[in-house]
């Protein structure tokens, strides 16, 4: 499998109405186009980790370890906003969305 490299992706505030609202809506949110994902979010950071992940569960909780790295100080880029609700977090080429509690695999 290798070792998996991970892109985290803020949602621009202009675009927070057609993602992070939709997260309401029945069927949930819905994964944005390439093209969405590059117009509508910024590429904050992207890092290499050294874990490989056997179940979706284990993958939940190293994102969770992600959400705590983007929401408490020292944060791994100066001067971003902290990690919210319809930022995305890619996994090798799983998408994950934060949702207002845990994650949701777009």
């Amino acid at each position: 499998m290798g070792v998996p490299r991970v892109l985290v992706y803020y949602l621009k505030f202009e675009a927070f109405p057609k993602y992070a609202l939709s997260q309401f809506q029945p069927g949930g949110p819905r994964p944005p186009t390439p093209g969405e994902l590059e117009a509508d979010y910024e590429l904050v950071h992207s890092f290499t980790i050294e874990e490989e992940f056997e179940t979706e569960r284990e993958e939940k909780e190293f994102l969770e370890k992600v959400w705590g790295m983007f929401n408490i100080p020292p944060l791994p880029v100066p001067r971003i906003r902290s990690m919210m609700v319809g930022d995305i977090v890619v996994i090798d080429d799983r998408l994950w969305m934060a949702m207002p509690v845990g994650w949701r695999r777009l």
